[in-house]
């Protein structure tokens, strides 16, 4: 196997003779590699739940898979949801598919929060037990950050819930389609589960922190 492909070699994650590479982060270890595994999870698995939210519209929009595309594409995902609610309140006759459109539809936002709060860090820190803490720039200011603390059962929990929405969804989209094409919908609607839980996140100010460990104004600076 070629040196440049050791992450290919299982050996790799064992076998600490393996462990040769220069490290930067918690996340590029053998321990830190199952959260990880864990994110790249959680992301696939959103983009394809996104999709499927995508194609719900279409079916709604259109009739034709490139205008649906090219109507999505320009839109951000919490536009979609919310046009989709649109439209399911308006078409649906069935109180029952507007009921699981809108649960698909909060469910989703929940997700989207939870995923962009790990999968947007750029930092994973180690602690105690079974808790990680997960750290990305605040969009409040330049000297704060956030982070999410989050155990791997956690994590486990975010995944299934993402994976459990992307099965929710198709059955929905499949049904507008076969009704837009004058066809009988013969099969079961999907059947809801557990709402999804927002993960709490937690904004810190960089220069508060540095002054209560005991730094002073000008070792705590500004920002250039």
């Amino acid at each position: 196997m070629d040196d440049k492909e050791f992450w290919l070699n299982p050996d790799f994650w064992d076998d600490p003779d393996f462990w040769d590479v220069e490290i930067v982060d918690f996340h590029e270890t053998p321990a830190g590699a199952p959260y990880v595994w864990m994110l790249g999870r959680i992301v696939l698995d959103f983009n394809y739940t996104e999709h499927q939210l995508n194609t719900l519209l279409w079916a709604y929009a259109t009739d034709d898979l490139a205008d649906g595309h090219s109507l999505t594409s320009q839109l951000g995902s919490r536009s979609v949801s919310d046009l989709i609610g649109t439209f399911a309140r308006k078409v649906e006759s069935d109180p029952v598919v507007i009921e699981l459109t809108e649960f698909a539809i909060k469910a989703f936002e929940i997700c989207r929060i939870n995923r962009n709060m790990l999968a947007h860090t750029m930092t994973l820190e180690d602690q105690p037990g079974d808790q990680k803490v997960w750290i990305r720039p605040s969009r409040k200011s330049d000297t704060q950050y956030a982070h999410v603390e989050i155990s791997g059962s956690e994590m486990n929990r975010v995944s299934l819930e993402i994976a459990n929405l992307a099965r929710f969804i198709p059955p929905l989209q499949l049904r507008r389609h076969l009704l837009n094409q004058g066809g009988d919908v013969d099969f079961d609607l999907p059947q809801v589960f557990e709402m999804p839980k927002k993960l709490k996140s937690t904004e810190v100010d960089i220069k508060a922190h540095l002054r209560s460990l005991g730094f002073n104004e000008e070792d705590v600076g500004s920002k250039e």
